[in-house]
């Protein structure tokens, strides 16, 4: 975990991608766009499975934070 005060800054931020126009997006194109993330997001739930690292012979990687930002 980060401190708060870096929390924020761009370059430990991840930005999975904009929605932009002059017209609010519908919802059949927001899940059109979310559908790849979340597919992606539900893989990682259960943890990356290391086989050989430094100190264990088998160590799992896990990470569920997940910040939305919406404007």
């Amino acid at each position: 975990n980060l401190p708060r005060d870096m929390q924020f800054k761009r370059e430990n931020m991840l930005v999975l991608g904009l929605l932009l126009g002059p017209n609010e997006v519908s919802l059949h194109q927001i899940n059109n766009y979310l559908a790849p993330i979340v597919n992606e997001l539900v893989l990682l739930w259960d943890g990356v499975m290391f086989d050989n690292t430094f100190e264990y012979q088998e160590s799992t990687s896990r990470n569920r934070t997940i910040r939305p930002k919406f404007d």
